[in-house]
């Protein structure tokens, strides 16, 4: 498979959910056999090559504030349902747009993303796997998650303890503790089997295309 790539969306809110999504795990043991660090490093990095799945997820803080996301990707295609703060958002990412969703106003905001780097910009699982120093990651074993085969490790981040449980068959990190600030689990993890209709804008909706208005 190909290997995840960068796609782009804007920042705020949204943009610090999903870079926290991207550091999730949840799973379990049966007959898995305890690996090296070496080969937890190069299974971790194994689900870069992941470019079609499905999940949800929640996202806890310590202030007790809960996000909860259903996240579709397909190559360089995504989808993100969000439900944050009594308030719902639907973006899309497709052929190089991104559009926000108004299901009450039944519009679609269309917005090219090489309207600039800085403006959009979503992590990709690479860059997760680029913050985890593995001379300082403990290998703390196997554990039974959910009724899913895990290896967990832990590492010290900028002064707070990050545990992670990574799918023993995948290396998919499926949730993420990170010490009293945050609790992030994903749960229906699909790999592949997803269609293109996905990332449809619905038919009754109104386009409406950023770059023209603008006069791009």
């Amino acid at each position: 498979m190909k290997k995840v790539k960068k796609n782009k969306m804007g920042k705020g809110l949204m943009l610090l959910c999903i870079s926290l999504v991207f550091a999730i795990a949840l799973w379990g043991c049966g007959g898995v056999e305890d690996l090296s660090k070496e080969e937890l490093e190069k299974l971790f990095e194994s689900a870069t090559q992941i470019d079609e799945l499905s999940y949800h997820a929640v996202v806890s803080t310590g202030d007790e504030e809960t996000a909860k996301f259903n996240i579709v990707m397909k190559q360089e295609n995504a989808r993100f349902e969000v439900d944050a703060e009594d308030e719902t958002m639907t973006l899309i990412l497709k052929d190089n747009y991104i559009y926000t969703l108004s299901p009450d106003e039944k519009s679609a905001f269309k917005m090219s993303m090489d309207l600039g780097d800085e403006i959009f910009e979503m992590p990709s699982i690479d860059e997760l796997i680029d913050d985890v120093d593995w001379e300082t990651v403990e290998y703390l074993g196997v554990e039974d998650y959910n009724g899913n085969d895990c290896y967990v490790i832990e590492q010290s981040h900028m002064g707070t303890n990050m545990k992670v449980w990574m799918e023993a068959e995948t290396g998919f990190p499926l949730k993420v503790i990170g010490g009293e600030i945050m609790e992030m689990k994903v749960t229906d993890l699909e790999i592949g089997s997803v269609p293109d209709s996905a990332f449809d804008i619905p038919e009754d909706y109104e386009i409406l295309d950023f770059t023209e208005m603008m006069g791009f």
